[in-house]
C-alpha cells in the first residue's frame, strides 16, 4: 500500500502547490474530469441503490433474517463510521487519491459478488453472513468518502460549487428514483430469492463501469498536511463548540435508529406494500426532497440553520412516525403523507445540519473534524440500532387488537421514536448559532408579501 503513501519531505508541512488553472491543457481537462464524474455518480448511483435500502431489506427477508439480524444489518454502516478519523488520517497523505478510490471501491463493491451467489452457497445462517458482507465492504471503502471530497473540492472551482453539485445532485435523485422503481417493479414479478440475486448481479457490472469511469477524472496537484493522528484528532476534541454540536448529533442519531431499521420491514411485512409501492414511496420522498432542500436553504439564511434544525427535527421527529402508526393494511394515506413529510423534514434537517457541522468544524481541519463527528454518531448509531432489535422482540408481547387495527411490535418502536426524536432539540439550546432574523418576523414579512400580491391581483381585475 505504500504506493498511495505521500512521503514526508522536510517539514511538516509542505508549502501549498498552486493548480495550473490557467493552463488551457488543465482546463480541458477539468471540464472532461467534471463530465465523467456525473457520468460515473449515475453509475454508481445505481449501484448503491440496487445494494441498500428496500432491495437489501427484501433480500434479507429473502434469506430468513430476524429482526435482530435486519437490525444489526443496519448498524454495520454506523459501526464502519468509528473508524473514519483514522482511515481519514491515512487517506489525506495519498499521493494518487484516484487510483486509491478505484482500488478500494473495486475491493469493496466487488465484495458483493458473495451475496449473488449466497442462496447456492451451503450455508445455515446466510442472513448472516451477508451481514458480515455490508461490514467488510464498507471498511474497505470508507477512505474513499474523505478522498472523493479532497478530490471534489480541489477540481470544482468555489465559484461554481453550488451549480455543479446542484446539477449533479439532481442528477443523481432521478437515477436513484428510477432504479429503485424499475428494482420494484421487477421484484414484485421475480420469483425470490432469484430476483434479489438477478438485480445485484447487474449492480455488479455498473459498479464495474463507476469504477472504470474514475480514471476519466484528474487529480490536481495539492499539498499535504502531515500531522500525527493523536495530534490530528485533539484538535476537534478540544473544541467546545463543535463538541456540543457532536453531542446533539450523537444523541440524534441514537434517537433515530432505534426505529429506522424496522421502517421498511413494516411497509413489507404488516403493511403489506409491493416493491413497486414502496419503490414509490421513495420516488416521493426523493422528488419533495428536491424541492424542499433548496427553500430551507433560503430560511436558514435568513433565520440560521440552528432554527431550521428544530423545526425540521420535530417533524421528522413526531410527525413522520406518527404517520406510520395511524396507518394500516387496507388504509395507506398516511403512508403516502408520510413520504411527503419525510422529504419536507429530511431535506430540510440534512442541509442545515451539515451546514451546522461546517460551522462549527474550522476550515483549516474540516476533514478531520467531520470525521470525528462520523465516528462519535456512528457509535451512537450502531449501539441504537443493535438495540432496536432487542426491543422490537421484548416489545412484540405488548400487542393488542382494537377493531380491525392491530398494533404490533413496530407501532411500539415507532412511539419510543417519537420520545426520543421529539426531545433532541433541547440539546441545541447549547450549540451556538450565525445570529439572524427570528422566524416569526420572517413569516410576518412572507405573509405580508403574500397579502400584497392579493391585493394587487383583484385591483388589477377590478
Amino acid at each position: 500500500m505504500k504506493v498511495f503513501i505521500e512521503e514526508a519531505r522536510g517539514s511538516e508541512q509542505s508549502a501549498p502547490v498552486p493548480l495550473p488553472l490557467s493552463r488551457p491543457d488543465f482546463l480541458a481537462l477539468r471540464r472532461r474530469s467534471l463530465r465523467a464524474s456525473i457520468v460515473e455518480g449515475a453509475f454508481t448511483m445505481v449501484f448503491m441503490t440496487w445494494t441498500s435500502g428496500s432491495v437489501l431489506t427484501g433480500y434479507l427477508l429473502a434469506l430468513g433474517a430476524t429482526p435482530l439480524e435486519i437490525a444489526a444489518a443496519a448498524s454495520m454502516p454506523f459501526l464502519i463510521q468509528v473508524f473514519g478519523p483514522l482511515v481519514t488520517w491515512w487517506a489525506a497523505r495519498v499521493r494518487n487519491r484516484i487510483l486509491y478510490i478505484q482500488t478500494m471501491t473495486a475491493f469493496g463493491r466487488g465484495m458483493w459478488a458473495v451475496a449473488v451467489f449466497l442462496p447456492w452457497m451451503d450455508f445455515s445462517r446466510p442472513a448472516q453472513v451477508l451481514i458480515g458482507l455490508i461490514a467488510i465492504s464498507g471498511l474497505l471503502q470508507v477512505g474513499t468518502g474523505p478522498a472523493w471530497v479532497s478530490l471534489m473540492g480541489d477540481t470544482v472551482l468555489s465559484e461554481e460549487r453550488g451549480r455543479y453539485f446542484g446539477l449533479r445532485n439532481g442528477i443523481m435523485s432521478v437515477v436513484s428514483t428510477a432504479a429503485a422503481l424499475s428494482a420494484g417493479y421487477y421484484l414484485d414479478r421475480a420469483r425470490s430469492p432469484d430476483g434479489f440475486q438477478f438485480i445485484m448481479a447487474i449492480a455488479l457490472i455498473f459498479a464495474v463501469v463507476g469504477i472504470v469511469l474514475y480514471a476519466q477524472q484528474v487529480d490536481p496537484p495539492r499539498s499535504v498536511t502531515l500531522k500525527s493522528f493523536s495530534e490530528s484528532v485533539r484538535e476537534p476534541l478540544r473544541n467546545k463548540v463543535f463538541l456540543r454540536f457532536v453531542l446533539f448529533s450523537m444523541y440524534w442519531n441514537a434517537a433515530v435508529m432505534v426505529s429506522s431499521p424496522f421502517v421498511f420491514p413494516y411497509f413489507l411485512g404488516p403493511l403489506r406494500m409491493s416493491f413497486t409501492q414502496v419503490a414509490m414511496w421513495s420516488a416521493i420522498v426523493a422528488i419533495v426532497t428536491l424541492i424542499a432542500a433548496p427553500l430551507w436553504g433560503r430560511v436558514a439564511d435568513q433565520v440560521g440553520h440552528k432554527t431550521v434544525l428544530k423545526i425540521t427535527s420535530l417533524i421528522v421527529g413526531i410527525v413522520l412516525p406518527l404517520c406510520w402508526i395511524l396507518s394500516a393494511p387496507d388504509f395507506l394515506p398516511f403512508i403516502w403523507l408520510s413520504a411527503v413529510v419525510d422529504g419536507v423534514g429530511w431535506g430540510g434537517f440534512n442541509t442545515a445540519a451539515f451546514n451546522m457541522s461546517l460551522v462549527t468544524a474550522p476550515a483549516r481541519a474540516r476533514m478531520m473534524y467531520l470525521a470525528v463527528l462520523g465516528a462519535a454518531t456512528g457509535a451512537t448509531g450502531f449501539f441504537a440500532a443493535l438495540l432496536s432489535g432487542l426491543l422490537f422482540e421484548s416489545l412484540g408481547r405488548l400487542t393488542y387488537t382494537i377493531g380491525s387495527f392491530e398494533w404490533t411490535a413496530f407501532h411500539n418502536l415507532f412511539l419510543l421514536a417519537i420520545f426520543l426524536r421529539g426531545s433532541a432539540w433541547f440539546l441545541l439550546k447549547q450549540v451556538p448559532d450565525s445570529p439572524g432574523r427570528s422566524l416569526m418576523q420572517l413569516l410576518r414579512e412572507y405573509t405580508q408579501r403574500g397579502m400584497s400580491l392579493v391585493l394587487q391581483s383583484r385591483t388589477g381585475a377590478a
